[in-house]
């Protein structure tokens, strides 16, 4: 891998961060890997505060990987604006695993509560974005995402729900950033030596709208998707370039051409009506 050929610019640390991520992929064999209930309840103290790799739950062989962890997270936050703070507490578990290298999966689900100022706890992205915080008006935010990877030779496919980032860019990608919410999606791509092709067409979230009828008001949710494809060119670790094509449309069914990667959308989106916003 790639990353493994510059390991000697890596400080010790980030070295280490980087074999615990291989082991979890399943690129470095490791018969370190602990249980927090191996031994239970003899040495159940012992595999929490050593240093191995840990895991609720694992499982190893040369065909199956899967692993259980729990997630727990607390935060504080203070805003200078209004001299108030909140406080985050998160918990979940996730699970993923593989399947004889080409079958990949991920599920994550966490429910959090929150403690403090409304306003303050604004300030982070989930509860800004959470349906069960802003429309209940209850103190609690929950988050799930997941997905299913298949991957054979130079094709990539994935279907499921996350976070994507697209596009170049240190603080904010150029097209997708992590400020988007969570969406659902499909995406693709192939890369052989020097070319790779990448694509995505992608469900958007949009807040619903509120619609009087008569003397009943009603929510309404609209629709609207993304989709990308870039084809680029790298021939050496110094240069690269591209050349990509974006979709954005909504208030409509998906369409089947935005599905299709090998048109050009432009013209495409001419013989639909010419009603999207595209580049």
């Amino acid at each position: 891998m790639k990353v493994s050929q510059k390991r000697q610019f890596l400080s010790t640390v980030e070295q280490e961060k980087m074999d615990r991520i291989f082991i979890q992929l399943g690129f470095i064999d490791s018969n370190q890997v602990v249980n927090f209930f191996d031994s239970f309840p003899d040495k159940f103290l012992q595999n929490i505060t050593q240093e191995n790799e840990k895991h609720l739950y694992s499982y190893s062989d040369p065909m199956l990987k899967f692993f259980v962890d729990p997630l727990f997270e607390y935060k504080f936050i203070y805003s200078d604006k209004n001299k108030r703070s909140s406080s985050l507490l998160n918990f979940g578990g996730r699970i993923r695993g593989s399947y004889d290298d080409w079958f990949g999966y991920y599920i994550e689900a966490s429910n959090g509560s929150i403690h403090g100022d409304r306003a303050t706890a604004f300030l982070d992205r989930r509860v800004e974005q959470s349906f069960t915080f802003n429309d209940t008006k209850i103190n609690f935010f929950d988050n799930t995402q997941g997905y299913l990877r298949l991957e054979k030779g130079p094709l990539n496919f994935q279907l499921g729900r996350e976070r994507i980032l697209w596009g170049n860019g240190r603080i904010n990608k150029l097209i997708l950033s992590n400020n988007a919410q969570a969406f659902d999606f499909i995406k693709f791509n192939f890369a052989y030596k020097s070319l790779r092709y990448d694509f995505l067409h992608g469900w958007l979230v949009m807040k619903p709208e509120l619609m009087q009828v008569n003397n009943d008001i009603s929510k309404e949710k609209r629709s609207k998707y993304i989709a990308i494809s870039r084809l680029g060119f790298s021939p050496n670790n110094d240069i690269s370039l591209g050349i990509s094509q974006m979709i954005i449309y909504s208030n409509r069914p998906f369409e089947a051409a935005y599905l299709n990667p090998f048109l050009f959308w432009e013209s495409a989106q001419r013989s639909l009506n010419d009603l999207d916003n595209s580049f």
